[in-house]
């Protein structure tokens, strides 16, 4: 029966492992690294994951096997750009506002576009989740005073590499 994806012993720990149930000692562990960005990106998602790899090798939550994610969440934001850079030129050259256009019969339909965007945001928002990357993600994650994440945890020492 499926049901929400597992949280990887690297989240769990960072967020001081709330359930309190015995970790995994057999997941690998990856140092953080910056992953090559995919040859295949528009020039858009190129934009963004140059913006965005930074900010995720600052804090260690990107390795070399999280290309694909990454690229994935780089290429859906290109598109909820493009999507959004469409429905502003019929903005200004209709004076509507962009959501509906008229189908080749005369009747108003929703704008193409607007579908395309809603979906890249989706699907932004479920890979921005999983690298810890909005509000509500980051909520899950704690510090003690010294700046250390995982305190006296056991555990710690796995995920040096994660975190730290």
């Amino acid at each position: 029966m499926p049901g929400p994806a597992p949280k990887p012993t690297a989240l769990k720990l960072v967020a001081g492992n709330p359930g309190k149930r015995k970790l995994p000692n057999n997941e690998p562990v990856i140092e953080s690294a910056a992953p090559d960005c995919p040859g295949h990106l528009t020039p858009e998602a190129r934009v963004e994951w140059d913006r965005i790899m930074p900010l995720l090798l600052r804090y260690k939550i990107v390795t070399e096997i999280d290309t694909a994610a990454l690229a994935l969440y780089c290429q859906s934001y290109a598109r909820w750009q493009q999507a959004e850079k469409k429905m502003a030129e019929h903005r200004e050259k209709t004076g509507d506002d962009g959501l509906l256009i008229k189908a080749p019969s005369g009747y108003p339909i929703q704008n193409p576009y607007l579908a395309i965007a809603n979906r890249a945001m989706e699907d932004c928002h479920k890979y921005l989740q999983q690298f810890g990357l909005s509000p509500s993600a980051r909520t899950r994650v704690t510090v003690n005073i010294q700046g250390e994440l995982f305190g006296h945890d056991p555990q710690a020492e796995k995920s040096k590499y994660y975190f730290t």
